[in-house]
């Protein structure tokens, strides 16, 4: 189901580029998000006391047949993409596993803005052979990611992965 990810972000402790792990729980977790208009570390979901004035679904994931059958078309949901270096997953006896993605791949996500302040839900499609859990986080590679959002990429030497930005 996604309980937590990794990805590189900006310390400006160290002034560097350093690795950093979120998991749902956290309070105030956010994520790594690419939309139409930029890039940004987004809030991930809704969490018990958090957004209290909202009525967003509880919980950090949207499920692609939802999305697609209108159930959180009353959110204006839009599409975005969620670059992370691995993403992990938690079995039956609560162990987690680590699952590292492609260079050129991402998580698909779906971007909600709710009193002027955006949410982000990870988009997860049945679970595949793993077994660790029966749902799984929507990864897509860049070329989906840029057909599906209409985005244009270019490589970056320093970076692990081609970071997107919007086409004008």
């Amino acid at each position: 189901m996604c309980g937590g990810v990794e990805f590189k972000a900006f310390n400006p402790k160290t002034g560097r580029l350093e690795y950093r792990r979120v998991y749902f729980p956290m309070p105030h977790a956010k994520l790594p998000v690419v939309g139409f208009k930029g890039a940004a570390l987004v809030t991930w979901g809704k969490r018990e006391g958090e957004l209290a004035d909202s009525d967003l679904p509880r919980g950090g994931w949207a499920r692609l047949d939802s999305l697609q059958a209108g159930k959180w078309k009353r959110y204006k949901p839009q599409p975005v993409i969620i670059p992370v270096k691995q993403f992990m997953e938690k079995d039956k006896e609560k162990v987690s596993h680590w699952f590292e993605l492609e260079n050129d791949q991402v998580i698909q996500g779906v971007g909600i803005i709710h009193a002027g302040t955006p949410v982000v839900y990870v988009v997860t499609v049945q679970g595949n052979e793993t077994n660790v859990h029966d749902r799984m986080p929507s990864v897509v590679n860049l070329d989906e990611a840029r057909e599906h959002l209409q985005f244009a990429w270019r490589d970056k030497e320093d970076e692990e992965w081609p970071w997107l930005k919007p086409t004008s």
